[in-house]
């Protein structure tokens, strides 16, 4: 698609819904030509998983939705490309959930010393 050649506005660290859709607004009130925004580990989970031990930790969320940033995930990614704006999540290809690694490890699916 045309979009992927534009301009992405990627960010870690965003706070919740309202402070994301303030950014968006000001790149359209300013005049930026943007067509999305890159969200980092936030559009999932609040926490980052960069200080977990092999074993994850139980009640990590590897899969869904953080309500800080999106508490209505289907009608806001919605409106947001109805208002031109692609949304992208970055997902690092690791589980931190201690049941689902195991799970993971049990069927064979990590490879190496992961």
């Amino acid at each position: 698609p045309k979009y992927t050649f534009g301009f992405m506005a990627s960010r870690w660290g965003w706070e919740g819904r309202q402070y994301m859709e303030d950014i968006m607004n000001k790149f359209r009130t300013d005049k930026y030509p943007i067509d999305g925004i890159i969200c980092d580990f936030e559009w999932f989970t609040d926490e980052s998983d960069y200080s977990f031990q092999p074993p994850g930790t139980p009640n990590y969320q590897d899969f869904g939705f953080n309500w800080k940033t999106f508490s209505q995930p289907k009608e806001q990614l919605a409106a947001y490309k109805r208002n031109n704006f692609r949304v992208g999540g970055i997902r690092k290809p690791r589980l931190g959930n201690t049941e689902l690694l195991a799970m993971a490890k049990n069927n064979g699916w990590i490879l190496g010393n992961g």
